[in-house]
């Protein structure tokens, strides 16, 4: 089983797999195909912290923002597509994430994936989107979430037909 390549990663995995039973995932297309091992390395590292520089855990995910970790051919992109709203994510739940879209998307025994998407929560219910690509892929913000963007216009333009009435007050 391609997950077995990895035993350290076995906590990680039973609890990935216990997400991957109620998550949602997208896989990758053909055009996206990466070696299965750097995918397990870049979980590894992850969950591990395993990097050059410790990396802050829980990592604050400010709105509109995106997080990449990249690992030979894999790269691991989390992205807050919320216009307003804000959270926190440990680097476990990141690992975790990646961790399902492996256990969904990758064909057991094969040395190649083609990755994919899946949603995770952050410490204040805000669903963040982790994915799997290629490491030549940026991270992009498709699918923005603009839920509340109606109430601040309006509030703004509210606002602006206020001042509008003040400004013609002066002036009568």
């Amino acid at each position: 089983m391609l997950l077995n390549k990895l035993p350290a990663l076995a906590l990680t995995i039973a609890a990935t797999l216990q997400l991957a039973s109620t998550a949602t995932t997208n896989c990758g297309g053909d055009n996206n195909a990466m070696d299965a091992g750097d995918i397990l390395n870049l979980i590894s590292t992850v969950n591990s912290n395993n990097f050059p520089t410790k990396a802050p855990d829980p990592i604050l995910f400010p709105a509109l923002s995106s997080l990449s970790v990249t690992f030979g051919s894999a790269k691991l992109c989390v992205t807050n597509k919320f216009l307003f709203e804000s959270t926190h994510d440990s680097l476990t739940n990141l690992a975790q994430g990646a961790g399902v879209v492996a256990a969904q998307c990758c064909v057991d025994g094969s040395t190649s994936c083609n990755g994919g998407e899946t949603t995770i929560q952050g410490d204040s219910g805000l669903n963040l989107v982790a994915s799997i690509r290629p490491s030549s892929q940026g991270c992009d913000f498709a699918g923005l979430d603009t839920t509340g963007i109606g109430a601040v216009i309006a509030d703004i333009s509210t606002a602006i037909e206020n001042i509008g009435s003040f400004l013609e007050g002066l002036f009568d």
